[in-house]
């Protein structure tokens, strides 16, 4: 409810109103639902001046009760609900699920370009039945609209994962010969926004890389098992390596990942992106040339564990008067030290 005060101070202010009060007043309560009875200067001046804000227009379009039926199929066509009498608060509601839809139909490349939403931009600035007859008018266009945007927006989305692997694929393909190719096509793709291109080129594309991706995988780790095999052979032709306890061996085996290897699944395209994300083929080419050091450290440790641990020899205490002492405590000493090298170095 608006108060007779605050319609009046409206009416006094904007005289091209004077003979429509009850307009002014329905108007009025529609843009400030909350302002009630209030009848003070200050109160007053807030609302004339807010009114500088306020495009008034007179409600002459009257529409039928089939137009309405028509309407509302029309706004029932993007998932809304509407209930007769709530046609003009649920149209902004559709101008805005169409703008959705239309954002879903195109976007950056490769996506077709987003469809002109001029329209539903121009129909946003209306109001009330002057809005609803505009959509009414327009029924044939955005049922065409409608189904065509859906039909496109459904398409990306069954073809922008694919897109999305073969671009994952290309990044791991940069050195290998299939690579250049595909790449080229792609990059056609999307400078002429070709997602949706009939017939669609994708699934080749990302065949081709995925087999060779999984060829070099498949390469690259049968490799890396032949290099472990002749290692393993060198350590078991090793006399150092036959003299360790096999705890020592396991120990230096796991020190050294001599026995290690990322594990590779390569059956689908999934797969392969898997396996290269946890080692890319530039890492499969170092773990392949690091295999021969691994094995030559292992053995030089094997041999340092072998070398003897010197023994502390406390050398014996005696008092010495002439020369035949000293000669005698040098023989003892010796005799010492002799008995004890037989087990390895001597510390005195």
């Amino acid at each position: 409810y608006v108060s007779d005060g605050i319609a009046n101070a409206v009416l006094a202010s904007r005289p091209q109103f004077a003979d429509r009060p009850a307009d002014v007043r329905i108007l009025l309560q529609k843009q400030f639902p909350n302002v009630n009875d209030i009848s003070t200067d200050d109160m007053i001046e807030k609302i004339r001046q807010n009114l500088g804000n306020v495009e008034f227009r007179c409600e002459h379009i009257v529409l039928a009760t089939p137009e309405l039926i028509q309407l509302r199929k029309v706004l029932n066509h993007v998932g809304l609900n509407v209930k007769p009498g709530q046609e003009s608060q649920c149209a902004p509601e559709f101008l805005n699920r169409m703008k959705a839809l239309g954002d879903l139909a195109g976007g950056e490349r490769p996506l077709p370009k987003r469809p002109d939403l001029t329209h539903l931009n121009d129909l946003t600035q209306r109001v009330g039945n002057d809005q609803l007859k505009a959509i009414l008018e327009r029924k044939d266009q955005f049922l065409q609209e409608i189904k065509a945007w859906q039909q496109r927006a459904e398409a990306i989305g069954q073809r922008q994962p694919r897109w999305n692997a073969l671009q994952a694929l290309l990044q791991h393909a940069g050195a290998l010969p299939e690579g250049t190719a595909v790449r080229t096509e792609a990059q056609a793709i999307e400078e002429h926004r070709g997602l949706l291109n009939d017939p669609d080129p994708m699934p080749g594309m990302v065949e081709t890389l995925t087999h060779s991706l999984r060829s070099a995988l498949n390469t690259a780790y049968a490799q890396c098992q032949a290099l472990q095999k002749e290692g393993f052979s060198s350590l078991g032709a090793s006399d150092s390596w036959s003299r360790l306890s096999p705890e020592d061996r396991n120990e230096l085996t796991a020190q050294h990942q001599l026995d290690h290897l990322p594990p590779v699944k390569v059956g689908t395209t999934d797969e392969v992106l898997a396996t290269l994300g946890a080692s890319k083929l530039q890492e499969w080419a170092t773990l392949r040339d690091a295999i021969p050091s691994r094995f030559a450290q292992t053995l030089a440790a094997a041999a340092k564990l072998l070398e003897p641990k010197a023994q502390q020899v406390k050398l014996p205490s005696r008092t010495i008067k002439s020369e035949s002492d000293l000669k005698a405590w040098l023989a003892s000493v010796e005799a010492t030290i002799r008995a004890r090298l037989t087990e390895g170095p001597v510390i005195v």
